[in-house]
């Protein structure tokens, strides 16, 4: 799993479900946010409980996830209905547990 990360981490570039999501350069307190908030959650993604999902705290999360992603040249959060088509949804749970793993590898690659 984590050579998988830091593939990502490295190249920039999550292929999921034959879709290309590029990872841009996220600034040191946007990626403390993600890394804090993937810790808090942690339990709750290795028990697939996905509750977190509904909550205030996570939309702000996402937002600051979704900004540092390019699909298609565009920055996800400002596609704001890209996950609402049938054709890209099945993508954002794989998508969102990649960016919180690839966004907080910086933090972790010492601790593994």
């Amino acid at each position: 799993m984590i050579d998988m990360i830091k593939q990502v981490y490295d190249d920039k570039v999550a292929e999921i479900n034959g879709n290309s999501y590029y990872f841009t350069n996220c600034s040191h307190q946007k990626r403390l946010r993600i890394f804090g908030y993937s810790t808090k959650i942690k339990d709750d993604l290795a028990n697939e409980n996905f509750s977190f999902l509904s909550t205030d705290e996570w939309r702000s999360i996402e937002k600051d996830i979704l900004s540092t992603i390019l699909f298609d040249n565009e920055v996800l959060s400002k596609k704001a209905n890209h996950f609402e088509q049938d054709k890209y949804i099945s993508d954002y749970l794989i998508l969102i547990t990649t960016a919180l793993a690839v966004i907080s590898y910086p933090f972790i690659q010492g601790n593994i």
